[in-house]
């Protein structure tokens, strides 16, 4: 199978895409309180409960002493099931956030990377070309 240059520009531009394709997120606790992180309506929370499990928790809300809403374990790829985690069994609560310094970092590597490939496959074409003639 020959590769053209048109088929390597193809292939390099759909990998520094896919490398530079997301926004990097971590997750930040900026309010030590349960109640005010769930009251500022975040989409999911993550949890991590006293036993040390973390749970991942969609549309959260507080209803008396418990944390409701889908829950999953974090790193599973189970569907989340409505359930309630008592205030009491919650360590910690974070949300997710765009980070702004990752997600810059990770376009400058994948434009740095597409452009040193992409002159390092021109010098190699232009070296190869002076040793045709």
């Amino acid at each position: 199978m020959k590769l053209t240059l048109s088929g390597v520009r193809s292939l390099v531009l759909f990998s520094a895409t896919v490398a530079v394709s997301g926004c990097a997120y971590v997750w930040s606790a900026p309010h030590p309180q349960v109640q005010s992180i769930v009251e500022a309506r975040p989409g999911q929370v993550r949890v991590t409960r006293t036993d040390g499990r973390r749970l991942l928790v969609r549309r959260p809300t507080i209803r008396g002493d418990s944390l409701l809403g889908e829950i999953r374990m974090e790193g599973s790829e189970d569907l989340p099931g409505s359930g309630a985690i008592a205030l009491v069994d919650v360590r910690s609560i974070s949300t997710r956030e765009v980070s702004i310094g990752m997600t810059t970092f990770r376009v400058l590597l994948g434009l740095g990377v597409t452009f040193g490939f992409f002159f390092g496959l021109g010098a190699l074409i232009v070296g190869s070309m002076n040793h045709m003639y």
